[in-house]
């Protein structure tokens, strides 16, 4: 009897190490999947925090077309003083309008830069804080959602990464040429996909370049246009024409890209070896 109590107590021992053991180590994998969460729930928090601070303080009352034509003046009074300190201000409001995603922010930021410094140098500065602000909030989607997208649908994506590898410049210069989506919504979604920082970079800072001359001429011009005749002026002709033309020519590009799908198709179809 004595022998078996004390098999009885090793055995329930052993079953409580292995209990123990077990606790410890779903504690320990917990411990390790919050330490690798925490740093992604910080920076959400910071966003929240960010965005309730914009909206408490009304600052979307100020991101408006009336109000930055009530204070033409005052803009371009600080311009001819403090032209330097301006120009940094406006590149690093830019760069973070754009990285937090601000409604609206991309044209009313443009439009300001063409009323404060005229186009040339407005385009310029607007190019800046557009591409700093995009690789920002790309890498920042990468981090939140795209790492962990790629991982968990990593075989199913794998068609679609080859394809960005191959086209994703196309793709890229083809939505910013034509403004088909929002800036914000374009980098987050690149954001999601495996497409280079150099080649997000060069497109971004070349693919903006149409609206920006569109929407800095329309703000060198802010407050001009009072009736239609003003409206069919040279400057309003330039307007129109820059809104209308990077759409128009898009169009000779899809189309000879789609060809060119088609026939690889085709070709494919008909070998099996063909790349």
């Amino acid at each position: 009897m004595a022998l078996f109590g004390c098999d009885a107590t090793l055995d329930y021992t052993v079953i409580g190490t292995v209990v123990i053991y077990s606790v410890a180590q779903k504690k320990d994998s917990s411990m390790k999947k919050l330490k690798t969460a925490l740093p992604k729930l910080i920076v959400i928090a910071v966003l929240v925090c960010a965005a309730l601070i914009l909206h408490h303080y009304h600052v979307g009352d100020y991101l408006s077309f009336s109000s930055l034509e009530k204070h033409i003046a005052t803009l371009r009074y600080f311009v001819n003083i403090h032209y330097f300190s301006t120009v940094l201000f406006y590149i690093t409001a830019f760069t973070f309008a754009t990285a937090l995603s601000v409604p609206g922010g991309t044209i009313l930021f443009i439009t300001a830069g063409g009323l404060m410094f005229g186009v040339v140098p407005g385009i310029l500065y607007a190019n800046i804080g557009v591409t700093v602000g995009s690789i920002l909030l790309l890498l920042l989607s990468r981090y939140l959602l795209g790492s962990w997208l790629q991982q968990r649908f990593a075989a199913r994506l794998q068609t679609f990464n080859n394809e960005i590898a191959i086209h994703g410049y196309y793709y890229l210069l083809l939505v910013r040429f034509a403004s088909l989506l929002p800036t914000c919504l374009v980098t987050i979604l690149s954001g999601m996909t495996l497409v280079p920082l150099s080649t997000f970079m060069w497109t971004t800072s070349l693919g903006v370049i149409p609206i920006s001359l569109f929407y800095t001429l329309a703000g060198d011009t802010l407050g001009q246009f009072r009736s239609y005749g003003d409206l069919c002026s040279l400057n309003g002709v330039l307007c129109i024409g820059l809104f209308v033309l990077p759409r128009v020519l898009v169009i000779p590009l899809v189309i000879r890209f789609v060809r060119q799908r088609r026939d690889k198709k085709q070709a494919s179809s008909k070998n099996p070896n063909f790349p």
